[in-house]
């Protein structure tokens, strides 16, 4: 896809922090790219942001039989071969390192086959500094996409986890995660990741299923607000709703245009909301899909060695947009049907909370 824009986009354009490969590995799934030196440009340090990225279909080149994965295997419909599936690894590392000029402290995915893609992202040029561990369940989804989180061990230390399933009246769906993160300043961060339900069959068609997920988040929430404490919390993900939605606005209480709305929760990218690009974008239409919440303790976190949130919003940067003949500014994808292309990285914006 192109990348000239020929309309003026209001970009914050910060530095890619990725560095080209050494060299070549080889794997089962074809060439993967290997770790990058002290001499590469890639990032150099962990940082405090956290970045959430949807990912259009992160998936390997080999079948799995317990999965719909057919279209991404080399005779499938999308011709996915070893080749194309390590140049999708490159991308989703560069994306994610356009969150600015360190590495994130936190990774939280969407659309990921298993947790063998999770471990060859994490040891591209531009990510295996960061020494991820990887908190992953294969899921029930029919799709095979799942939910993930990587967790920087400069950063902190996995505690707990657990994977909240979200019952339906029909189908199935990604579970929601939840890890208990405690940092090198021993603060103690409960992180939510969410994949709910599409709209694909249409929104009224499908707003149940969402309200279903977002009683489940609530019900985790209200767990982790009445421990007595004042918790840090930060729950991302792709929503398939917007912050004005009821599963958002209602239901899980999640905020609005304000830091002081909400029940205990501040929505940080609907406070975005007057920029003209969201995080995904249909027919020309962008939306705040993938959003990050956070508690007003992370807001105001002034302990010895913690961390506080400050703002989210998505990644406007050029290189991850292009220009549609029709639509205007667009995520660059993956594809487009069965079209592949190689420039593109996801349908998808990714979204970054930084932290100090």
């Amino acid at each position: 896809m192109g990348q000239s824009l020929s309309l003026v986009l209001a970009t914050l354009l910060w530095a890619c922090g990725v560095a080209p490969p050494e060299g070549d590995r080889t794997s089962d799934h074809g060439t993967l790219p290997t770790t990058a030196n002290e001499a590469d440009h890639g990032p150099q340090a962990i940082g405090a942001n956290v970045v959430f990225y949807n990912t259009e279909n992160l998936f390997d080149a080999e079948d799995d039989p317990h999965t719909n994965d057919n279209d991404f295997l080399p005779e499938g419909e999308l011709r996915w071969t070893g080749e194309r599936y390590a140049h999708k690894l490159e991308q989703i590392a560069k994306a994610i390192g356009m969150n600015g000029p360190h590495a994130p402290c936190l990774i939280g995915l969407a659309e990921v086959e298993n947790r063998r893609v999770l471990e060859d992202l994490s040891r591209t040029a531009g990510l295996a500094q960061g020494a991820y561990a990887i908190v992953h369940k294969d899921s029930d989804d029919p799709r095979g996409i799942d939910v993930a989180l990587l967790v920087s061990e400069h950063f902190g230390r996995v505690k707990a986890q657990e994977f909240l399933p979200v019952p339906l009246r029909s189908g199935v769906t990604r579970p929601i995660l939840h890890a208990v993160v405690e940092t090198s300043g021993n603060q103690r961060i409960h992180v939510f990741v969410n994949h709910w339900p599409s709209r694909r069959a249409g929104e009224g068609e499908t707003r149940g299923k969402r309200m279903a997920a977002a009683q489940v988040l609530r019900s985790a929430l209200d767990e982790v607000f009445d421990s007595g404490s004042e918790p840090y919390v930060i729950v991302m993900g792709d929503f398939n709703d917007g912050p004005s939605d009821a599963s958002i606005s209602r239901v899980l209480e999640g905020g609005g245009k304000s830091r002081d709305a909400g029940k205990d929760l501040v929505n940080l990218v609907a406070l975005d909301q007057e920029d003209p690009l969201g995080s995904i974008s249909h027919g020309g239409t962008w939306e705040y899909f993938d959003q990050i919440m956070v508690s007003r303790a992370l807001l105001a976190a002034r302990g010895t060695g913690h961390v506080r949130a400050i703002s989210a919003a998505s990644v406007k940067d050029p290189r991850l947009i292009f220009d549609h003949p029709r639509y205007g500014a667009q995520p660059d994808r993956t594809f487009s049907g069965t079209r592949y292309h190689r420039d593109g990285y996801s349908d998808h914006l990714p979204v970054v909370l930084r932290m100090e």
